[in-house]
Order: C-alpha cells, then sequence, then structure tokens
C-alpha cells in the first residue's frame, strides 16, 4: 500500500488536530508496567499518543491516519513476519516534536534479543513520517548511529517516508526541529 499525497497532508491535518484537542501527553508522563525505573525523564521533549489499531480504524474523524495504521498492521506485518520471527503484537504511537527545539537524545527501542521466544522485547522499529511540508533546514531528523559510536546517517522525515530497524540494534536520535514534526511509530514483537 502506497500513500498518496492526499494522505499525507490529510494525516498531518488530523494529527495536528488532535494535538489541538489536547490529545497528545508530554512522553516522560507516560508509564507502562515493566518500565525502567531510572529513564532519564529530560533526554525528550516530544509528545505522544498511543493509538489501537483495532479501536481506532472505526474513527471516520482519522481515516488518513486509520490508512497508515493499516498499511503497517496489513501490510508490512505480513511482509516482516516472513522473514523475521515475530508474534504479531504491534504498539502504535503517534509522536508530535514542537518547534521550539524538541529533541529525543540517543537511545533504542528495545534490548538485543536473539531467543525466537522472547516476545516481551519490541523487535522491529517502523516509523511512517507525515510532514508534507518538510524542507531541509526545519531539523527534526532521525540520525542512526554507526560503528564507533558517530553518527551514521541523518534520514529527513519527509511525508510517507518509512524506516524500518531492528529495535535492539540500531542505536538513535531525533535532532531538535523548528517546525511542526510529526510521526507514526509502530513497535512489532
Amino acid at each position: 500500500m502506497i500513500l498518496t499525497d492526499a494522505y499525507d497532508v490529510g494525516a498531518n491535518q488530523e494529527a495536528a488536530i488532535m494535538k489541538d484537542n489536547g490529545e497528545f501527553q508530554p512522553a516522560q508522563q507516560y508509564r507502562k508496567e515493566g518500565d525502567d525505573m531510572f529513564r532519564d525523564e529530560t533526554a525528550r521533549d516530544d509528545q505522544t499518543v498511543w493509538l489501537d489499531a483495532a479501536i481506532d480504524y472505526g474513527h471516520e474523524s482519522k481515516q488518513h491516519l486509520n490508512q497508515v495504521l493499516g498499511m503497517i498492521s496489513q501490510g508490512l506485518l505480513q511482509d516482516l513476519s516472513k522473514i523475521i520471527h515475530l508474534n504479531g503484537k504491534v504498539e502504535y504511537q503517534l509522536d508530535y516534536y514542537h518547534p521550539q527545539n524538541a529533541r529525543y537524545e540517543r537511545h533504542r527501542d528495545a534490548f538485543p534479543v536473539s531467543d525466537r521466544e522472547d516476545f516481551t522485547q519490541r523487535r522491529v522499529t517502523a516509523i511512517v513520517y507525515l510532514n508534507p511540508d518538510w524542507v531541509q533546514g526545519d531539523g527534526g531528523e532521525l540520525r542512526i548511529f554507526g560503528k564507533n559510536d558517530e553518527a551514521d546517517q541523518d534520514i529527513a522525515p519527509i511525508a510517507s517516508r518509512m524506516v524500518v530497524y531492528l529495535s535492539g540494534v540500531a542505536d538513535h536520535a531525533v535532532i531538535a526541529t523548528s517546525q511542526d514534526r510529526y510521526a507514526l511509530t509502530a513497535w512489532i514483537r
């Protein structure tokens, strides 16, 4: 499934409406059972809202975001399951970075896992960007770190771009942004 320009703009607008309606919360306020009690709560400036594909699919007001969720849950998950041992559980998070230099310091989304039966760790991260008006210089790039702890690549958060990586392997950060930045992230177990 390929996103069209209409869905890029539509998903961005739906996310902006959710922000304006107060649906996002500062990410550091979220706590789940099993969270790291030593987590640095100053490492990130973003706001998030957790999505449930089964529930959100029925919302007419989020039809464009629902298409992105469908692309991940129906298309990407099936394709990845052919090459990686997955249990099919997916967490979805819509993320907003405000334009006053919001960033997220270097981190990983999970611990490295080689046990095929361990489904407690995230295995694959997929990020879909929802920024149709992004231009170079806006910031908000995803920085992937390579060997020797050096930045290996900066990936621009351009609308419809999807980045997929192994959750427990890729150290990454979000560079400070000077424009509103939206992304839908899926963590697949």
